[in-house]
């Protein structure tokens, strides 16, 4: 696909997603420190400690440090129209989502 797309194609997820993956390879592998490390989990909060870096709690009082935290929100439900005529009792009410990193 990468022959046929432009700078304003919209590709497929899964080609994005191999996008990011290899940027952030690369970035995990460049200077010869570990810069970046791979973590999947479910963040309970996030805040700020007094020396600049962002505490990140998760699952079981588990806490992780880092200095910059990326949030992968997936995609947003689709909204629920207010229709004339329609009971507002029966719109759709998205459940809360869980925010995952």
């Amino acid at each position: 696909m990468t022959g046929r797309s432009k700078p304003c194609s919209f590709l497929p997820r899964i080609e994005y997603g191999r996008y990011l993956g290899t940027i952030l390879s690369e970035a995990a592998l460049s200077g010869g420190k570990s810069r970046l490390h791979w973590k999947r989990d479910e963040a309970r909060a996030i805040s700020a400690t007094g020396d600049g870096k962002l505490e990140i709690q998760l699952p079981q009082w588990c806490r992780i440090f880092g200095g910059q935290v990326v949030l992968a929100l997936g995609n947003f439900p689709s909204s629920d129209p207010n229709l004339p005529g329609r009971d507002p009792a029966s719109r759709f009410r998205p459940l809360p989502r869980p925010i995952f990193f």
